[in-house]
């Protein structure tokens, strides 16, 4: 919503997770909640409330996919050159 409010146009959110049990306690809220998770406070299904209005979509994406890691994890080798030529729109002759 605070995009569209300045002025860009969003016509689907997709929040990508590597984490398949997240995936789904954040689609399926409590009814998938397990021995550790069912104390959890229903004000952290937030993100289960908007997938469940059509907000929001929640998509699987593997680990090593995953370019967030380049902003927040020191990363080396051929994983940093990867992350780094995709957010700089660099490519290898």
């Amino acid at each position: 919503m605070f995009m569209e409010e300045q002025g860009y146009p969003i016509e689907k959110n997709i929040l990508y997770q590597d984490n398949m049990s997240s995936i789904l306690l954040k689609k399926n809220g409590r009814s998938s909640a397990g021995k550790r998770s069912r104390a959890l406070n229903i004000r952290y299904f937030f993100v289960t409330d908007q997938v469940e209005k059509g907000n929001l979509t929640i998509e699987h994406m593997p680990t090593d996919d995953m370019w967030g890691d380049y902003m927040t994890k020191p990363l080396q080798g051929e994983k940093f050159r990867k992350f780094r030529e995709l957010i700089q729109g660099d490519q290898e002759d």
